[in-house]
């Protein structure tokens, strides 16, 4: 994508390119994107890269620049066809892992965008109930997969296995959401910078999926560790409705009764 113009509003790319030669109002974010700034290009906002390129060029940037580069190299469609069966299944699961990160990351930009408070809210209760967000969350998921045989069994219920499943899933990554901003908060402050609820979600998310490429299913497992973690978060929340209750106000003491006229109180 090439901008020779002026934007008023915000750029957002996901595994894509961006070459700026205008001039932008708003934030830039790229995630396992390329950008390229012009010399001459300006930007009103705050520019993040997570996880592709960035090359500024000496472009005006009135906010912060958060440059998390990790130099991703993708291979090519139809790498291993025609080799062994077995390189041709890698390739597939490489292009499947990679095609449910990206709309992981799409779904993320739209949460943020519609539902940025219940995203707050689950990232305030990540570090505080960690162990009870994980049993429930195991109980959750239980309870899920009994729901789903349920109703894969009945006719009826058929075409409402897809249907929950997807709600399911949109609900899982709203509290994965959560707890990835917690972690890209963190990971802010500790190099000194004030992070956005997007490009906190990003960097938060951002080393766990590139743990999924990590093969013998261990960047799978850790995955989905935090999968339950975000089930359990979502229950405890109410879906981000509902943080940990706060502390009890102090009542005032009750008053005596009032002394009758002519009486010395003691």
């Amino acid at each position: 994508m090439t901008v020779d113009g002026h934007v008023n509003g915000d750029i957002t790319v996901v595994a894509g390119s961006l070459d700026l030669k205008g001039s932008v109002d708003g934030d830039i974010t790229g995630v396992v994107s390329r950008l390229d700034f012009d010399a001459k290009a300006s930007v009103e906002g705050d520019v993040t890269n997570v996880g592709g390129s960035l090359q500024r060029n000496d472009a005006s940037v009135q906010g912060q620049v958060v440059n998390v580069p990790f130099g991703l190299s993708l291979p090519k469609w139809g790498h291993g066809v025609d080799g062994p069966g077995w390189g041709a299944l890698a390739g597939l699961f490489f292009w499947w892992k990679l095609f449910a990160i990206f709309l992981f990351f799409v779904c993320a930009l739209l949460l943020a965008a519609l539902v940025p408070d219940r995203i707050r809210l689950i990232s305030e209760e990540a570090p505080a109930r960690l162990f009870t967000a994980f049993v429930f969350g195991l109980i959750g998921y239980v309870v899920f997969v009994f729901a789903q045989l349920f109703l894969a069994l009945t006719l009826i219920g058929i075409p409402l296995v897809f249907l929950l499943y997807l709600v399911f899933v949109v609900l899982k990554w709203l509290a994965m959401c959560g707890i990835f901003h917690q972690i890209g908060s963190r990971l802010g402050q500790a190099m000194g910078r004030e992070m956005s609820l997007l490009g906190a979600i990003l960097l938060g998310a951002l080393p766990f999926a590139l743990l999924r490429f990590i093969p013998f299913c261990v960047g799978f497992s850790i995955w989905f560790l935090v999968e339950i973690l975000a089930f359990g978060y979502l229950i405890v929340t109410r879906v981000g409705t509902r943080g940990s209750p706060g502390p009890l106000p102090l009542s005032p003491a009750p008053l005596g009764p009032p002394a009758s006229p002519g009486t010395i109180a003691s």
